[in-house]
């Protein structure tokens, strides 16, 4: 199986403001460990400079993994900030 990152835009932070389930993680050690988790799933190493772009990420975790990712480049999370939707994806 190969594992890949599908990048898409998704609107603007205001978007997200809504949802009581995403945590905002702007600690740059942990966006460090969620760069890393997400570039071991890049196999085919496509997406790894647009990741090192994001300064900011919402993350939804559900049973110790993340469900959901959404990554802006901007470091504050502004309401008009662009926000990006990343989806790991599995195939054969």
């Amino acid at each position: 199986m190969k594992y890949y990152l599908r990048i898409t835009y998704y609107g603007t932070i205001a978007k997200l403001n809504t949802r009581q389930d995403l945590t905002l993680v702007t600690d740059s050690q942990d966006v460090k460990a969620i760069k890393e988790h997400l570039a071991g799933t890049d196999q085919r190493n496509r997406q790894l400079k647009k990741l090192k772009d994001y300064s900011l990420f919402f993350v939804k975790v559900t049973d110790g993994d993340y469900s959901e990712i959404y990554a802006s480049t901007h470091s504050v999370a502004w309401e008009d900030a662009h926000i990006d939707k990343i989806v790991p994806i599995i195939s054969n």
